[in-house]
């Protein structure tokens, strides 16, 4: 497994902005199809105000209260809260390998994963459910699955469809890894997984229906 991660060095991602519209606000939760949800909002919403790029002032990743903390005048009043999200383990794996392939190429052990640790680029231990936690301390109106995004944004914006697939185009795609969750976890690895982030947990049950499983081994 380690040496999977090793050899994605050298394909480092870009980031995504929060985005304000007169009726909706999306918060840019980092590794859920982001870059294609911008894209599609600078099409859908051209007159909605989207965070600058800027490493020396980095805002574009803010929830709700963090940007209260932020900027005294910003408020969600009256908004539709939209937010990404994805299944966990697949979230954890994408923000492992993520890290990995961008200086200065931060890699975590197979107990660090199963665990549900990551690095941050700084250096930092951090953990999907403080993620959940942050982007969901404010309510949210929409999830918006990485799976059906072009769909579960136009239900969020009251649109039809049709109206929101063909501004949806595949963009910062992670590195390519193995789907297949079985390849990294154990049944049991994985129910700890879930039992470790209950944050995590709790919002992927209302927003899937479920969780994911392994079945066990005979």
């Amino acid at each position: 497994m380690l040496d999977f991660i090793y050899s994605l060095r050298g394909t480092e991602n870009a980031n995504s902005h929060m985005i304000v519209g007169a009726d909706f606000i999306w918060l840019h939760f980092p590794k859920t199809g982001g870059m294609s949800t911008e894209s599609a909002l600078r099409l859908l919403r051209p007159d909605a105000v989207f965070d600058p790029i800027d490493p020396n002032n980095v805002i574009w990743h803010h929830g709700i209260h963090e940007r209260k903390r932020y900027d005294a005048s910003f408020s969600p009043a009256g908004k539709r809260v939209i937010c990404g999200f994805r299944r966990l383990p697949h979230w954890l794996l994408s923000r492992v390998l993520f890290e990995a392939s961008r200086p200065p190429y931060r890699t975590i052990t197979r107990e660090m994963l199963v665990q549900g640790q990551f690095f941050e680029q700084d250096g930092d231990l951090n953990t999907p459910n403080k993620y959940a936690r942050a982007y969901s301390s404010y309510p949210v109106d929409d999830w918006i699955r990485i799976e059906h995004a072009a769909d579960d944004l136009a239900q969020a914006l009251r649109l039809k469809p049709q109206a929101v697939r063909s501004f949806f185009t595949k963009k910062n795609a992670s590195p390519s890894y193995p789907k297949n969750i079985g390849f990294w976890f154990t049944p049991s690895e994985l129910a700890r997984l879930y039992d470790l982030c209950p944050d995590w947990t709790r919002i992927e049950r209302k927003v899937y229906g479920d969780i994911l499983t392994l079945p066990e081994e005979a």
